[in-house]
């Protein structure tokens, strides 16, 4: 089933994009849920820096304790989902690649494989990522240009990438070498944060693009080919 001209197509994803916000809808719910978590572990973070001990289990920047395991967590969530978007839509195929990029980072969250990595080489992890970074800032330009019409995905997929900027500056500011600089609790803290709200963001985003596709479309077996049309499954 065709969608019409590259004209129509723009006006009906936008109207489905707006219609996606409108009310009881899952991208509402998740980045609630999502605000309040991050919120606890600002709180639980900031008590476990002045060593208040029921709180250490929460320390943002230790290895495989709670803070670790939800970023990890929101990172996979918005891999999977961004992947799924992909499924739905094989002509936004730029969102395959920062899919897999965050699924990575997710895995990389809880095994750490970044510090092995630059303890191995001896290159800064974040110059090693650097390639795989900047394939993935190209390809979250061609997305944001792909689902520009849905207002409530331009906003979230940029407050995502922005988060994720801020928080690797505030990593490359934090260590000189392997030594903590002076006030590294005041930029490890908002760093941790804002990798999670940009994780979340992402997640978002993605949830919102969905929602546009079902409102459009409800029937899970529509999917849209390489041309931007929406074809159901012969029956």
């Amino acid at each position: 089933m065709s969608l019409g001209t590259p004209t129509s197509r723009y006006s009906t994803i936008r109207r489905a994009g707006a219609l996606a916000m409108e009310a009881p809808r899952p991208p509402v719910l998740v980045a609630v849920v999502c605000l309040a978590l991050i919120t606890l572990f600002a709180i639980t973070g900031f008590l476990a820096r002045l060593d208040v001990a029921a709180a250490q289990w929460f320390e943002l920047d230790a290895e495989l304790r709670g803070a670790a395991v939800f970023s990890a967590l929101l990172l996979l969530a918005a891999g999977t989902s961004t992947v799924g978007v992909w499924r739905r839509d094989r002509s936004g195929r730029a969102v395959l690649p920062v899919g897999v990029l965050l699924c990575f980072m997710a895995v990389d969250e809880v095994t750490a494989l970044h510090e092995t990595l630059e303890a191995t080489t001896g290159v800064d992890w974040q110059v090693l990522y650097l390639p795989a970074f900047a394939v993935a800032g190209v390809c979250f330009l061609l997305a944001l240009r792909r689902y520009w019409a849905i207002p409530a995905f331009r906003g979230t997929w940029v407050l995502g990438a922005v988060c994720w900027v801020v928080s690797q500056v505030l990593e490359f500011l934090q260590w000189d070498g392997d030594v903590q600089r002076t006030g590294y609790s005041a930029m490890m803290i908002p760093e941790e944060l804002l990798e999670m709200l940009g994780s979340a963001s992402f997640l978002v985003a993605m949830l919102v693009v969905v929602a546009a596709m079902r409102e459009r479309h409800p029937d899970p077996g529509v999917r849209a080919d390489g041309n931007g049309r929406l074809n159901s499954p012969a029956p």
